[in-house]
């Protein structure tokens, strides 16, 4: 045996050629090291996804607690649901098991999802009932923004229409129109997808779609 000091890359350089090296080459069904050889991608995408949209809504509900909203409890239960999911532990723990994927980190992450949905529609109803949106005809859109900067996003909505394919206008609250173009979407229902430009740090911008009859 030779003893080398150095980086992890020449050894992993080394040792590749080696046909009799055993790897895996599929996920392992070794329940006892469960996440030590397995990725577990779908555990760390929900994770990721719901931590996102908490840290949105929380930003959000701040806002709205600053100009008199109640601060949603609902939030600090969530955390508490996603804490126990961050998948380091579940992952790495020498204790997890296959039912802990199966059952008790899905349910906890459905949970989670559903109390945020709770915070959603008491946050935004609350902004949403706040906001003036009588400067213009047609029927309002309030476009959110949780960051503390200034972004711009393409993004998509979804109204109901009458009988056929109505024509559509879109502007924002100064009147201007605005880039949008119509997709595919069910019977009865319409999409639109919309540039949204320049929206406020920590703030909101007002659009106007009209239809024919509006």
């Amino acid at each position: 045996f030779i003893y080398v000091i150095s980086t992890t890359l020449p050894f992993y350089r080394a040792i590749a050629p080696d046909p009799e090296l055993p790897t895996f080459g599929t996920e392992s069904i070794v329940t006892r090291w469960c996440g030590i050889y397995e990725s577990r991608l779908r555990s760390k995408t929900q994770n990721r996804t719901l931590e996102n949209r908490t840290l949105a809504l929380e930003a959000l509900a701040s806002c709205a607690q600053l100009e008199g909203m109640s601060y949603p409890e609902t939030l600090e239960r969530a955390w508490y649901l996603m804490i126990l999911n961050q998948h380091h532990d579940p992952l790495m723990s020498i204790m997890a098991r296959v039912s802990l994927f199966d059952s008790e980190i899905p349910a906890r992450f459905e949970q989670c999802s559903s109390l945020l949905d709770q915070v959603d529609d008491a946050v935004m109803g609350w902004l949403g009932a706040e906001i003036d949106t009588a400067g213009l005809p047609g029927r309002p859109l309030i476009a959110y923004n949780a960051l503390p900067q200034v972004r711009s996003a393409v993004l998509e909505m979804e109204f109901s229409v009458e009988d056929g394919t109505p024509e559509v206008g879109f502007v924002d609250s100064q009147g201007e129109p605005v880039v949008c173009q119509g997709v595919a979407a069910e019977e009865g229902r319409e999409r639109l997808v919309f540039l949204a430009e320049h929206l406020p740090a920590l703030g909101w911008r007002t659009y106007y779609i009209t239809t024919d009859g509006d």
